[in-house]
């Protein structure tokens, strides 16, 4: 019994040592398993915040190159704006210059019936003046033929008083 004691004993220790053996070695098996999967845990951890990281930066990257897309579009809308006023104040220009001439015919229009009017003036006063030295000169033309016509009707008054001393027959 004593045999059988031992035997089964050492059955029993020998089992437990090789099954000590193969959970020494699941061990270390689990171990470096977990150590491995940790470590690839840890890959993936530090791949996905490098992703993360990465989307982040693109993420601001694409926001700065939409501002500075729309400052640019800004800047180009004020140059635009800019150039349309110095067009319309070139256009203003020309117009102004292509229209020179018809504001020069105008103004020697306006400065050609000004002198009208001074010459119409000039011709009215010039009239009154003829008119009123012909009509001096007929009332000095009449007031001669007046007293020429009163010498003359004298002077045959005076011949006719003489024929009356003279008689009919003039002697």
């Amino acid at each position: 019994m004593r045999r059988s004691f031992f035997l089964t004993v050492a059955l029993a220790m020998m089992p437990a040592n090789a099954f000590s053996q193969a959970t020494l070695q699941d061990q270390i098996s689990a171990v470096n398993r977990a150590y491995t999967d940790e470590q690839a845990s840890e890959a993936a951890a530090r791949k996905a915040a490098e992703a993360v990281q990465k989307a982040r930066a693109a993420k601001a990257q694409a926001r700065r190159d939409q501002e500075k897309k729309r400052e640019e579009a800004y800047q180009d809308k004020l140059r635009q704006m800019q150039l349309d006023n110095v067009q319309m104040d070139l256009d203003a220009k020309k117009a102004i210059v292509n229209h020179a001439d018809d504001y020069i015919k105008q103004d020697l229009k306006e400065r050609a019936a000004e002198t009208d009017v001074i010459q119409s003036n000039a011709d009215a006063t010039r009239n009154l003046s003829e008119g009123a030295k012909k009509e001096m000169v007929s009332e000095g033309k009449a007031d001669e033929n007046l007293s020429q016509g009163a010498e003359k009707k004298m002077e045959s008054e005076g011949k006719a008083d003489e024929r009356k001393v003279k008689g009919f027959w003039g002697f």
